[in-house]
């Protein structure tokens, strides 16, 4: 079985949205920041098979 290419999701949260990137596939998408938009994307399908999280935060 050969490995899956590494894959990596960025996702940069405003109060009003989410903006997600995904490489190297180069999907880029923006959803609102709810619950039923965050849940919505959790059902997209995006690759998840994940072994490393990290996570910003800006202040402005």
């Amino acid at each position: 079985m050969a490995a899956s290419p590494e894959c990596l999701i960025g996702i940069d949260v405003a109060k009003a949205t989410l903006d997600v990137h995904v490489r190297p596939a180069g999907q880029a998408l923006i959803v609102p920041n709810a619950e039923r938009d965050i849940a919505a994307l959790a059902a997209a399908g995006l690759p998840v098979a994940s072994h490393a999280c990290g996570i910003g935060a800006r202040h402005v």
